[in-house]
């Protein structure tokens, strides 16, 4: 095992090796260790004594490479270099090497990098340290070349062990695939699949080219018993309402809200009731057992949450404490974009189409191989499981249709990940889905026989809904994407008319060809003329604008529709629409001859389907049906101006109303209170409950300025200062929640200059995770930590292990110079509205009592809230503020020095 520790990344660049680690390894286990120093006769960059911790002071009396060349050459001798990126060590080693006079490197090499991501395809990351740590793997020193050896030499006897754990069926059929490995890495992977790999099926399914890992009933709970010997009972006008068995009970807040929602749900008629609760009181178990028991005519319940993390949380512990109340399994639906799904039939032409390749792409084949692997041992085939570097290709389910289902269902049966999903809907109790689904897929739904007069809908983190309703309603169109769309058209039809031996072209098909390369060139020009247009009217704008965080503009409808942009982009449409319909009678027109790949021909058809469901927004777009604002977002790169334009509505009456008007279920929106002002056509029930455990404190930090009074980077600066005065000292578990993604950079590289190494790797962001549910379940294992998230991290979702803090810098405002606000601004103004009064006010409110119900804990006691923005007790508005609040909240002024008391207090109390 070789590590090699440089100056810098290039060899060509003049960088030079400063340390060497090697480990010998045998069938016995490691053999010997040894690390050289090694002098560079240059400055070590600061970058890299910051990531090695290795100095010009420690070097200062280091050997050259020259003088302990020989003793590495002898200590190497003719062994297999095994590396972790072995590219890297070796072509670095072996020209330094030869620059002395030496010969080039001919040991054979094993890349352990290429391995792992083979074997373990759902790792989220391969970098050396990170999945040392994951794996039980000792590296106290990271970047140090002796240790990354050992690492890398436990590392290849855990790869090893993989192999012995996997299946030599499923393992010989992904050998063909890893001849394009790095060096002699896949020579050897198929000599230990040969010698190690069981000679067992267990736990595999064989279907079509892959090996399925057997599905063991998802989407069922079990109760801790059977029965409800134990189960206590509230008559319920003559029905048992379930409230608790066993060390499962219903608190009072609980039973008040159950009862009151089966009540609800007794009316034989559809209707709207809306409820609101304190954080952490347990409504999701309330309003589960009074809808999981509702009448017998009632069926069909869905339950539509905000985020994945919610959809987990009532997966894994409300709906388990349901099953536990009342005695029986219970079956639950999960419902998501089919996007997220893998679709084997797509993976199996994809795998025939690799294996009948006369040149394999190195890439295509390896990517391959770990999704087959990977099949062997998923039982959901959600494509989040893996890590994001596998996503390259599009293998995922198309939008979801009875004929579609039925298909997939009589290839694949119960591997059919998405189409079993809707299939088990007439045998589920519950049905979980999140709300832009529920918005993008209700007529689907319809079509499965639920929101029926018979049914129940849940909506819970409903405030979020509006939004929602909103992103759903909004149409969108991109400059770039449709130029870069076009000129693979453009490609796609020159292979057709260059390699006409492929193809066997009718006369018919010969004029569509060349009346789609004439429509091709008509849309181009129009096109030219809205850039032209951009570039006249906002390429001075753009420039200025870059120096802003804000880099988009707004028309109002009626401004949007008198420009000659509008009058361009109708005429865009309008080509695009005779193109796609051209090229659409070519691709039924052409067909393959015998002997040549139909790949071309394929994407083609894919990319005019593309092109299609971009011209559908852009006709939303010009059409502008309940359409009351464009934002264009532009973008300069280089000498090129892109433009993001949007077409958005404003008025959140009319979008709820129009949702609600589609419902025939009974419907119940769940933290309903910002959606109490809202005007329903149908008479609402409102539930409103006061929380046992008393009000939260919200701490105001009064120390120095506002920090609304501070730029962005001092801003920053002051939350760190203040954070570092608490933590982790005085809190351990702290949740910071910020207003946008700047503050978030901002902060985190305010806190990176002021921690020191090992403080640092207890810091965590939510924009260094592409997954927040993953951040979610990995701080939750955290006994000291610090996380920063966006405001809406987390929402309806407590930790398991509670916070000690949670810090809330600035009033939630959205920011008032952004396009979206300039134009409710405008909006408002027509409509003789107080923008601040009736929009940006009413929408801070509403996310600062989210944010202070995150210290609620669940059912444990509260984390400590604080904010440093003093506007909630200065401004003209804090009284409106407070009394808003009144309920939830109480706002106390302090003192930094102050807290450290205070969390004493607290961490006493919790004890």
């Amino acid at each position: 095992m070789v590590d090699i520790e440089t100056t810098g990344p290039s060899f060509k660049e003049g960088d030079k090796i400063i340390q060497i680690g090697l480990v010998q390894l045998s069938d016995q286990g490691i053999e010997a260790e040894y690390s050289w120093d090694v002098q560079p006769g240059q400055k070590i960059p600061p970058r890299i004594v910051d990531l090695t911790g290795i100095t010009d002071r420690q070097l200062a009396q280091a050997p050259t490479l020259r003088e302990i060349a020989d003793d590495f050459l002898d200590k190497l001798g003719d062994r297999i270099l095994v590396a972790h990126n072995i590219n890297f060590d070796y072509k670095f080693l072996s020209r330094s090497l030869e620059k002395l006079g030496y010969p080039p490197l001919s040991n054979e090499g094993i890349d352990t990098v290429e391995l792992i991501r083979l074997l373990y395809p759902c790792d989220q990351s391969y970098k050396l340290g990170d999945f040392a740590e994951k794996h039980g793997i000792n590296l106290v020193h990271a970047h140090t070349a002796l240790d990354d050896a050992r690492a890398t030499a436990q590392l290849l006897l855990l790869i090893q062990e993989r192999i012995k754990s996997l299946p030599y069926d499923l393992l010989q059929t992904i050998q063909p695939l890893t001849t394009t490995m790095i060096r002699q890495t896949g020579l050897y992977f198929n000599a230990w699949v040969e010698d190690w790999a069981p000679r067992t099926r267990e736990g595999l399914v064989k279907k079509g080219p892959f090996y399925l890992a057997e599905q063991k009933g998802q989407g069922l709970v079990f109760p801790k018993q059977f029965g409800q010997d134990q189960a206590d009972f509230v008559d319920l006008g003559g029905r048992p309402l379930c409230i608790g068995q066993g060390d499962c009970q219903l608190s009072p807040l609980q039973l008040a809200m159950c009862r009151d929602l089966s009540q609800f749900f007794d009316q034989d008629k559809s209707g709207l009731a809306c409820l609101d609760a304190p954080a952490g009181s347990g409504k999701s178990l309330a309003y589960l057992l009074a809808a999981l028991q509702a009448p017998a005519g009632q069926s069909n319940l869905v339950l539509a949450t905000s985020t994945r993390l919610l959809q987990d949380r009532l997966a894994q512990e409300s709906l388990q404490q349901a099953a536990d109340i009342l005695g029986r399994p219970l079956r639950y639906v999960q419902l998501k974009s089919s996007r997220h799904y893998i679709d084997l039939s797509a993976l199996a032409a994809f795998h025939e189409e690799v294996l009948a390749s006369k040149q394999v792409k190195k890439r295509d084949a390896l990517l391959l191989a770990a999704l087959m692997i990977w099949l062997a041992q998923s039982q959901t085939g959600l494509l989040v499981e893996l890590n994001p570097g596998l996503l390259t290709k599009d293998f995922s389910c198309k939008q979801p249709t009875k004929a579609a289902c039925d298909q997939a269902l009589s290839k694949w049966s119960d591997h059919a990940y998405y189409a079993r999903e809707w299939e088990a809907i007439p045998e589920a109790d519950l049905v979980l889905t999140n709300q832009a689904f529920l918005c993008q897929h209700q007529k689907d739904l319809e079509d499965w026989g639920l929101l029926s007069s018979s049914g129940l809908l849940l909506v819970d983190e409903s405030h979020q809904l509006l939004d929602t309703l909103q992103a759903q309603a909004t149409a969108s169109w991109s400059t770039q994407a449709f130029e870069n769309q076009h000129k693979r058209l453009q490609k796609l039809l020159a292979n057709l008319i260059h390699f006409p031996e492929a193809y066997q072209f009718s006369g018919q098909s010969f004029d569509d060809l060349y009346q789609s390369s004439q429509l091709i060139q008509d849309v181009w020009q129009t096109f030219d003329q809205v850039m032209a247009y951009l570039e006249e009217h906002y390429r001075k704008l753009v420039y200025y604008k870059q120096q802003s965080d804000h880099k988009d503009s707004f028309m109002l409808k009626a401004a949007f529709q008198a420009a000659d942009l509008y009058s361009q982009l109708k005429a865009v449409q309008a080509q695009v629409n005779d193109l796609s319909k051209s090229l659409q009678q070519l691709c039924r027109a052409v067909q393959v001859k015998s002997g040549f790949s139909s790949q071309r021909l394929d994407q083609l058809q894919a990319t005019v389907r593309s092109q299609q469901a971009m011209n559908d927004q852009l006709t939303q777009l010009v059409q502008g049906k309940d359409l009351d604002y464009y934002v264009l977002d532009l973008l300069e790169a280089g000498e090129d101006l892109h433009c993001q334009l949007q077409g958005k509505p404003f008025e959140d009456q009319r979008l709820l109303e129009g949702f609600l008007d589609t419902l025939a279920c009974q419907t119940v929106f769940i933290s309903a209170s910002p959606l109490a002002d809202q005007r329903f056509d149908s008479q609402a029930i409102h539930y409103s409950y006061a929380s046992t455990k008393g009000i939260q404190e919200v701490k105001v930090l009064m120390d120095g300025l506002s920090i609304d009074k501070m730029i962005a980077k001092a801003a920053a600066a002051w939350t760190a200062d203040c954070l570092l005065e608490l933590w982790p000292k005085h809190y351990q578990r702290v949740l910071v929640l910020v207003n946008a993604k700047k503050q978030a950079r901002l902060l985190e590289a305010a806190l990176k200059d002021r921690l020191d190494y090992q403080a640092y790797q207890k810091l965590y962001c939510q924009l260094n995770f592409k997954h927040s549910h993953k951040l979610f379940q990995l701080f939750d294992q955290e006994d000291q930590g610090l996380l920063i998230g966006l405001q809406n991290f987390s929402e309806g979702v407590h930790f398991k292990q509670a916070l000690d803090l949670v810090v809330q810098p600035r009033l939630p405002f959205a920011a008032p110079e952004a396009a979206d606000e300039l134009a409710k601004q405008a909006l408002a103004r027509e409509e003789g509205r107080d923008y601040f009064e009736n929009v940006a006010l009413p929408d801070m409110l509403v996310r600062l009592k989210q944010a202070i119900g995150r210290a609620a804990n669940g059912q444990g006691d509260r984390a400590d809230f604080l904010s440093l923005d003093q506007r909630i007790l200065k401004s003209a508005y804090a009284d409106h503020l407070h009394a808003s609040l009144a309920s939830s909240a109480d706002f106390r002024p302090v003192r930094l020095q102050d807290l450290e008391n205070i969390s004493s207090n607290f961490s006493q109390n919790k004890g």
